[in-house]
This record gives C-alpha cells, structure tokens and sequence, in this order.
C-alpha cells in the first residue's frame, strides 16, 4: 500500500498566499492563508507618491529626481520573504514531504531568495 504523501502547496502573488494540501479523496483543502497588510493601499498610502526635487548650483531650475524604488514592488518583495519564512518554518517543523510552489516569476524569484 503506498503511503499518503505529505504535499504542501503553496499558491502565492504579491499579495496574497494560500497553503493548500490534498486530502484522502484527492480534493484541495487551503490549510491557511496569508494577505499582505498593504494589499489594496495606494503608493501614497505606502509612503510618499512624488519624487523629490533639486536645484543645480547657480540655477533657479527644479529637477525631480526619479524614485529609487517602487513602493508596490518593494511591499511584494517582502510578502514574498514573509512567505518564504512561513515554508522554512513548516520544513523546519517537518509538516510536508514534498512542496509546490505556484507563482509569478518575480513572487518565485523573491520566495527563493
């Protein structure tokens, strides 16, 4: 007789993440759920929406300086971590045998770091 196998599936974006397991009929049942805090905040919201400005010397010109960083992109890179923590803390807790992760690629990539 072959063993139950122990499979986590996780189903992640930037924002929202589901942790599902198959059951002994074969259907998905979600185990828990995670949500970004910020999911449905606007960038000003999340901090400050407008570049900054500077002046050259010697000139009354303003020059916007173009933000270093998303603000949306920044908050779905730390979902992704918070994410990535959740499965290590599982493994660490040995929960599954063996995991999936289904994600966009820019979700996928944070998650592996």
């Amino acid at each position: 007789m072959r063993k139950h196998l122990r499979l986590l599936i996780v189903v992640a974006d930037g924002e929202h993440a589901r942790f599902v397991r198959p059951s002994q009929n074969h259907a998905l049942h979600s185990e828990s759920r995670l949500s970004a805090a910020t999911a449905h905040e606007r960038t000003s919201e999340l901090g400050a929406d407008h570049p900054g400005a500077t002046f050259h010397t010697g000139s009354s010109a303003h020059h916007a300086l173009a933000p270093r960083h998303d603000l949306h992109d920044l908050e779905t890179v730390n979902f992704a971590h918070l994410v990535a923590r959740k499965v290590n803390q599982l493994a660490l807790e040995d929960a599954f045998d063996d995991l999936v992760i289904a994600a966009p690629p820019h979700s996928l990539a944070a998650i592996r770091e």
